[in-house]
Parts: structure tokens; sequence; C-alpha cells
């Protein structure tokens, strides 16, 4: 869903937009968890994550939008190679960032911090970043003319749709269940390594 988003509305904003709720959400956390009570299941801060991962959904994709009309073809693997080094990046980052807020401040702290981290980030890509070359006020002729040269009129093709989408050869291509699997294999170990890695260190 979030590829035909991107596909769809402009991908700048879409990306950005989903930053900023994301972010408005993580301020939501610590009430959440307080709202679920010691006793409670959780069922807010569930809510809430869910929400969460519905909205940072549209994020990956939008990151293929934003380079359609920015990365030229030969230097878009390695554009979003170092985009999506961010994610990891962050990871790195983040953990003992937040072990020190947590552990100075309280443990609702990191919630805080990286929502209005995130919000003030958000006004900065409002500010800075631009749909394509030719909208940009301070690219510079030339490179404008290298991006839209390199890149070609292709873009104009109509884009795909739900309706037009096949389905059936999708689902049924081995290639793409290879993706699916090794997708969902890395997926696994990196985030159960972030979730259990401040306990392992805790504990063993």
């Amino acid at each position: 869903p979030g590829g035909f988003l991107a596909a769809r509305f402009s991908p700048t904003k879409l990306f950005g937009t989903a930053i900023f709720l994301s972010s408005c959400l993580n301020l939501l956390l610590p009430a959440a968890t307080t709202l679920s009570g010691k006793e409670g299941l959780g069922i807010p801060v569930i809510l809430v994550r869910i929400l969460q991962g519905l909205v940072e959904g549209v994020t990956y994709p939008s990151v293929h939008g934003i380079w359609r009309w920015w990365a030229p073809p030969l230097e878009r693997s390695r554009l979003a190679t170092l985009a999506y080094m961010g994610s990891y990046g962050g990871a790195v980052l983040g953990m003992p960032i937040s072990g020190f807020l947590a552990d100075q401040v309280g443990w609702y702290a990191p919630y805080y911090f990286y929502g209005a981290v995130g919000i003030v980030w958000f006004m900065f890509w409002l500010w800075l970043a631009f749909e394509k070359p030719c909208t940009h006020p301070s690219i510079s002729p030339r490179e404008q003319l290298y991006i839209e040269q390199s890149i070609g009129t292709s873009h104009g093709a109509k884009q795909p749709t739900f309706m037009t989408t096949p389905w059936k050869e999708v689902f049924t291509s081995m290639p793409v269940w290879a993706i699916i699997v090794a997708n969902l294999a890395r997926s696994w170990t990196f985030y159960l390594l972030l979730i259990t890695l401040p306990k392992y260190f805790k504990e063993v």
C-alpha cells in the first residue's frame, strides 16, 4: 500500500508526514504506558505502536519515490543504500543515547527526546526537501541538466494501480518469495537483536 501511495501522491511530502506523525505518536507512548497501568494488558501501547507501524509503512516506498526524480540510474543503488543506512545508523546511535537518557532522566525520556527530534527534523524537511530538481531554488543549472538528462522521460509512463498490478505473477514468482523469506529472516534477527540486547547486557 505504501508503494501505491508514494506513486499517487508526493513521495517527499508523504515521507516527511510519516516521520512527523510517527514522532507525534512517540510522544504519546509514555502516556499510553501509564494508561495501561501495572496490571494492564498494554492495549493503549499496542494501539499506538500499530498506528506507528502503519504510518512508517510508507517511508521505504517513499524513499524510492523520491529517488525516482533525483537519482541518475547509474547512481541509484548507491544513493538508495546510503538512505537506508540511516535506519541502521539510527539504531547504533539511538541505543546508547536511549540508555543514557533513561538512566539520567527516566524511562520515558527517550520517547519524548526522539519525538521532539522528529518534529524538529520535519521542520527542516519542509524547508530543504523538494519534489524534483526543477523545483529546487538553489540547484545549479549544470546539476539539474545532468540529473534530468540521465533520468530521461521514462517517468511519464502511467503508474501502476492496485487493479493493474499482476498479483498472480507476483505471488507465483520464485524471486519474489526469495526476497520475502530473506527480508523476513533479516528483519526478525535485526529487531530481535535490538529488542533483547539491553536485557542481555543487564542480565548476562
